[in-house]
């Protein structure tokens, strides 16, 4: 029989024999109860006021039993400790050793309040406050305690991976919340601070701190490996936090693709102080890596072992970040309500934080045609002239300015079988008529705003795109052609108008890309007046602002996004609603459509304020009105619709299409892709189309379907000579949104545009 471990017999009477030194010191020392017993009423006060870590559970219980748990807290917290040092330096004095931990407890519950006294928002962001606070602590303890400290880490072992977790703790917690005050230029934000869920910060964490540990055995110097590690994290969160503030976007892997476009589009903070101190800051940065290098000496011991040991740490780290995207994977942190959002960068970082926001934001790129090279773009360029349309009606006087006004979740409250107390959409159901009921092809069913200002813009379809992929987001990251670029041949001026989120979409990045001049951003005000929704601004200040563009001398090109019928659709009308619904569904489905409705009943009352002030200018304007996609209504509301996403997946992408204009009768196609409406619009506005306009402007005879991919969804039921064209134009639209740029040479790139005020929209950035 094996003989017992001495070590393992002797450990339970050395930590019981501490514990028992430890209580009888701290019973018979004043000076350190009394610093206990003040110690446990601040805590207990800092729990009741909402201004210390697990305020939440505090708020649950009556304050004598706050009171309590603060002592039985504190009274933990210093025992521990207390036999923690007296088990390592059995030595000291325990009278001394008690009366130090009483004066840290004392200091750190003190630090943590400290911040209340002048109020420091930083210091109270959830989980980030309260990692710098167990930071400071330890630091204090360092501090109070100087040589017993430092025996016990003497005696503690894997000192590499607890090192690195504090670390990258202090990293995490500091660059996110330097990020949330560059990006966002508001303390407020850190109220709902980064990171704000736990699983994101012990993502982001441990993704940094597994980095630190790999390069700490490869090289074998772990001081010289963290200031690296941690260097390159916060140069990747300084660039986060410059394009977040330019750009309203994060950084992603596709930017190195574009690093001249990047450059061009931070020439602000380029050209500003800040960059001088930037670089000196990477100038101390690469000498205090030197140093290190030379002076720490390499770990000698076992280098094969330390090497074999990073380079798999190394690749579990690569492995696990290329495998964030995979459905298995992606499937589990959706569980845990961590994903990409790509309607919005900002929220998505603010919900995910910088790397866990860099792994997810991966996309899966679109690959190269077959055969994709020089001779095979020119051959499927050919014949690709501009080819202005007859001008039906005479001569033209003047050019027509263009409106294309997309309207959020856009549908017509006949399809869903109904009763309503009053006709929800008048004007629109009237002047859809006058212009023959004219429906849009949208890519996607009940979402993808973004994507169709893609194809109307530019000109090129998302059936080339991987499933997932936002091109917004992930795919415009240089100029492209577009429609802005051919109208501005003509003497327009083009301009964006929303009154959703400015950080949406990515869309102060990408309307420079596509050639805007201004963007105007109405959710960036908040003294607007509000939709009924109240979640957004009402439509006046869009109005106005559209207006004013299309009364400019010069003629002008607006896109106009109205947002206040997005969902959800949750609201409970406290008075009694202008549109009562009827319908056969459960109550809670019927609220949901009601609400929908009323909503666009108010978008249907701010297009005929925008019809009846557009009479009365004197330059000739065309207005397109169509919606990005269907509503977001539940299933139960579209099954007895008779919609079956299954059974006719081309119903449920149809939306009204409407055109009107002040100086000419005008209807629209029968049905039309809205990848191909940038062709009908320059057929309207008899303006030359070229690029891949020229080339959609083959398509606008076929059905919708045939238009946006250039055959069925199947494959079949296109002409031969149709579906040898749909190569030509995935060719192409490659080309110039990702490929080598062999058709033709491109502008120079421009910056983000800066969103402005609806009513000052006189100044280009």
């Amino acid at each position: 029989m094996a003989a017992p471990d001495s070590s393992s017999s002797s450990l339970q009477p050395t930590v019981l024999s501490s514990l028992s030194r430890a209580l009888h010191e701290l019973a018979r020392g004043k000076l350190g109860a009394a610093v206990l017993s003040i110690s446990a009423a601040l805590l207990a006060l800092g729990l009741l006021l909402g201004h210390l870590p697990g305020r939440s559970y505090a708020e649950e219980g009556p304050p004598a039993l706050v009171a309590v748990l603060a002592l039985a807290l504190c009274l933990t917290l210093h025992l521990s400790i207390t036999t923690l040092i007296l088990l390592t330096s059995p030595d000291s004095p325990p009278e001394r050793v008690c009366r130090r931990v009483s004066s840290w407890l004392l200091l750190a519950v003190v630090a943590g309040l400290l911040p209340n006294v002048r109020p420091a928002t930083y210091a109270h962001a959830r989980y980030l406050g309260a990692m710098a606070w167990c930071l400071a602590s330890l630091a204090l303890l360092r501090l109070v305690l100087p040589d017993e400290v430092v025996r016990l880490w003497r005696r503690v072992p894997w000192k590499t991976p607890i090192l690195s977790t504090l670390v990258a703790g202090a990293a995490v917690g500091f660059f996110e919340t330097l990020t949330a005050i560059v990006a966002v230029g508001d303390y407020r934000v850190l109220l709902a601070c980064p990171l704000q869920k736990p699983v994101s910060l012990v993502l982001n964490m441990a993704f940094l701190a597994l980095a630190l540990v790999s390069l700490s055995l490869l090289t074998g110097r772990p001081r010289f490996a963290f200031a690296l590690g941690t260097g390159l994290y916060a140069l990747l969160a300084i660039i986060n936090a410059v394009k977040l503030h330019y750009l309203d976007a994060t950084v992603q892997v596709t930017d190195t693709q574009y690093l001249l476009e990047l450059f061009e589009t931070s020439r602000g903070f380029l050209l500003s102080w800040h960059s001088l101190a930037f670089a000196a800051g990477a100038v101390a940065w690469a000498a205090a890596l030197a140093r290190l290098w030379r002076t720490e000496p390499e770990a000698g011991r076992g280098r094969a072992g330390r090497w074999m040991g990073g380079t798999a740490l190394a690749l579990v780290l690569c492995g696990t970040l290329a495998s964030m995207n995979s459905p298995a994977v992606a499937l589990r942190l959706r569980l845990l309500d961590v994903y990409e959002r790509p309607w919005d960068s900002r929220e998505s970082w603010l919900q995910n934080g910088t790397l866990l926001e860099l792994a997810l934001g991966r996309p899966e790129p679109p690959a190269a045609p077959a055969g994709y090279g020089r001779l095979e773009v020119e051959r499927a360029a050919t014949g690709l002239q501009p080819s202005p349309p007859a001008a039906p009606g005479g001569a033209v006087d003047e050019p027509a300015s263009l409106l294309v006004y997309l309207v959020e979740s856009l549908a017509d409250p006949a399809w869903f079988r109904a009763e309503y107390s009053a006709d929800p959409t008048p004007f629109l159901r009237r002047h859809w008529a006058a212009s023959g009921n004219g429906l849009a092809m949208v890519p996607h069913y009940r979402f993808g705003s973004a994507d169709v200002e893609f194809e109307i813009l530019t000109g090129m379809s998302t059936g080339f795109l991987p499933p997932g992929v936002c091109a917004y987001k992930q795919l415009v990251k240089r100029a492209l052609p577009s429609l802005p670029r051919v109208l501005r041949a003509r003497g327009y001026r083009s301009t964006a108008i929303n009154s959703s989120s400015a950080a949406m979409y990515n869309r102060t990045e990408v309307y420079g890309h596509l050639g805007f001049d201004r963007f105007v951003a109405a959710d960036r005000f908040e003294d607007l007046p509000r939709s009924i929704a109240d979640r957004l601004p009402a439509e006046e200040a869009v109005i106005d602002g559209i207006v004013h563009c299309l009364s400019e001398k010069t003629p002008s090109f607006v896109l106009a996004l109205y947002v206040a019928t997005h969902f959800p659709y949750n609201r409970r009308h406290a008075s009694p609603p202008a549109i009562v619904v009827r319908a056969p569904v459960s109550e809670n489905a019927r609220l949901q459509l009601q609400d929908y409705v009323n909503r666009l009943h108010e978008a249907d009352t701010a297009l005929g304020r925008l019809h009846e002030r557009l009479t009365a200018v004197r330059r000739r304007v065309l207005v397109v009105v169509l919606g990005d996609h269907l509503p977001p209504l539940s299933t139960e509301i579209y099954d007895a619709s008779g919609y079956s996403q299954s059974r006719d997946p081309a119903r449920c992408r149809m939306v009204p299409l409407v055109v009107w204009s002040n100086f000419a009768r005008t209807t629209a196609p029968g049905r039309i892709s809205t990848n191909c409406l940038g062709a009908l619009l320059c057929h309207l506005a008899k303006v030359p189309a070229t690029g891949l306009f020229a080339l959609t402007d083959r398509l606008l005879g076929l059905d919708a379907v045939l238009q946006h991919t250039g055959s069925s969804p199947d494959g079949s039921g296109a002409p031969p000579a149709l579906r040898s064209f749909r190569p030509g134009y995935e060719m192409l639209q490659y080309d110039l949104l990702l490929g080598s740029r062999f058709w033709q040479d491109m502008p120079a790139p421009r910056p983000g545009v800066s969103p402005s005020r609806p009513r000052d929209t006189t100044d280009a950035p």
